[in-house]
């Protein structure tokens, strides 16, 4: 499949890219060290005072074979990412709370886990074969009443494609990680109802590594996000005709305010 044929959209940068992925959640300049004028980074940092949350981060490897070794880095600035990503393969497009290291010499990371997640900024999943008709897939989004896919990389197996939330998920040990869950069911629902199109894998981490976009990788951009609201609409409803499917059973009545007021999906709205 020629590029020529996805890419249709005015091309924007990579490093735009990113930054639209991630929802501005890193800090813009390194806190030691920026390249940048003194002046611009004193007064982001001014600004940065000025709000309530903190920015995250996101672990990133040089290679599939290090990532396989628990090898990578921690970067928690957008001006680090772009001086380094033409030399990483992996990133994690979600942001976490923070990062360290169970080695720092071999730079084994610590802190990309469930449990950690700061913010979901994306819905993504793989297809592990080249051998996949991908007009098929995006007609598949349209037939369910899911939105265009914001990204699609090509990847040596095959191919990953991820839909950019409108609204992050914001995960909190608070809530007792609803948000989290609630995401959770998402990923699941699109990536089983998009089975039915392409070979979607089930069992892959929603939430860890992916392939870092690159020119050389990305055949299709989207710059409108996927409703967030909507997403979990699309959510409820496909779990409601799942169970028809399954049970011949009358649903349960959407007008007992008590039904509605324990629902996760109210509490999250």
């Amino acid at each position: 499949m020629s590029h020529s044929l996805f890419y249709r959209e005015k091309p924007i940068s990579v490093h735009d890219i990113q930054r639209f992925m991630t929802h501005e959640s890193l800090d813009h300049f390194k806190r030691k060290g920026s390249n940048a004028p003194i002046k611009r980074v004193e007064s982001y940092q001014q600004e940065l005072k000025k709000n309530p949350y903190k920015n995250g981060v996101v672990f990133v490897s040089p290679s599939k074979e290090a990532l396989t070794e628990g090898k990578g880095y921690i970067i928690s600035s957008y001006e680090t990412l772009r001086e380094k990503d033409r030399h990483l393969s992996h990133w994690t497009p979600n942001t976490f709370r923070g990062g360290t290291y169970y080695d720092f010499k071999r730079r084994i990371i610590k802190g990309h886990s469930r449990d950690n997640l700061k913010q979901i900024n994306v819905i993504a999943f793989d297809i592990d074969t080249k051998e996949v008709d991908l007009y098929g897939l995006y007609l598949g989004c349209e037939a369910l009443g899911l939105p265009k896919p914001n990204l699609l990389l090509e990847t040596p197996r095959g191919y990953q494609c991820f839909f950019v939330l409108s609204s992050p998920f914001y995960i909190s040990s608070q809530q007792d990680y609803k948000s989290l869950r609630i995401a959770e069911r998402i990923s699941d629902n699109v990536r089983k109802a998009l089975s039915e199109f392409a070979p979607v894998d089930q069992n892959c981490v929603p939430f860890g590594f992916y392939r870092m976009p690159t020119e050389e990788n990305i055949l299709d951009f989207h710059a409108s996000p996927a409703d967030t609201q909507s997403l979990i609409s699309w959510s409820q409803q496909y779990e409601k005709q799942e169970r028809r499917a399954l049970f011949s059973v009358v649903p349960e009545s959407s007008d007992n305010p008590q039904l509605l007021y324990r629902s996760e999906w109210y509490q999250v709205l």
